[in-house]
């Protein structure tokens, strides 16, 4: 990636404008980008500090360090992130300046299976409530998966629905083909409120819900898990 342009051309902000660009490197050495996504539902936004921080954390990495661009729109949650991640956050006048290997979605022949999912669950950062979750989203970029992760401050973290969706926009594409979900601690799952608002705005009614557990599995579209939901073209401008 050569300018930070090529990330704020990933945000999805219709309804403020704001642009973010975050980049954090992990352990490993592997650079994930964040980008901000809104909603219009505006307090399930996801900035894009959060966005490459969960993306790094959904892949078994942990967070080394963090970039922005120089004189960069910083929202109100920096701090947190500051603290919570034991992180300083450099400004960068372009991105090529981060030495590392960029982070690529996987390349997948195969529809990805419970066993393949419950891989993936493992991952998840879950210390205050032990039940993990892994969703896994399939677009024409690759496969794309996420954990739910939760942080000190409950409101700032993200299921595993939300973090695959935010990652795959972050990583340049909003191409959702199908999702895959799986509680395997949990004798039922079913995507939470916040999650069913996002995946309706960032996921075409057509769209394939796969929900599984160890003892059965659900099939639905996006449009049966949130009837009459609140959609962006019920905003009217003034």
């Amino acid at each position: 990636m050569k300018s930070w342009e090529e990330l704020y051309d990933r945000n999805y902000s219709p309804y403020s404008g704001k642009k973010e660009a975050c980049l954090v490197r992990g352990e490993s050495g592997i650079i994930y980008p964040g980008v901000r996504v809104e909603n219009v539902s505006f307090p399930l936004t996801i900035h894009a500090v959060q966005a490459a921080l969960f993306m790094c954390i959904s892949q078994g990495d942990q967070p080394e360090s963090a970039f922005i661009p120089e004189q960069a729109y910083c929202n109100d949650t920096m701090p947190f992130w500051k603290k919570s991640c034991n992180l300083a956050f450099k400004e960068l006048s372009q991105p090529s300046e981060c030495e590392g290997i960029w982070f690529l979605p996987k390349q997948m022949s195969i529809e990805p299976d419970f066993k393949k999912l419950e891989e993936i669950s493992k991952k998840a950062l879950v210390p205050e409530s032990s039940f993990p979750v892994a969703a896994v989203i399939t677009s024409d970029i690759g496969m794309i998966d996420g954990v739910n992760i939760e942080v000190t401050d409950w409101q700032k973290g993200l299921c595993a629905e939300r973090v695959a969706i935010a990652s795959g926009i972050s990583l340049g594409t909003r191409l959702f083909k199908k999702i895959y979900i799986i509680a395997p601690k949990s004798d039922y799952v079913s995507p939470c409120g916040a999650c069913r608002q996002v995946l309706s705005e960032h996921m075409a009614d057509g769209k394939a819900i796969f929900m599984e557990n160890p003892s059965e599995s659900h099939t639905l579209i996006v449009r049966e898990l949130l009837p009459y939901h609140f959609s962006a073209h019920q905003l009217r401008n003034k």
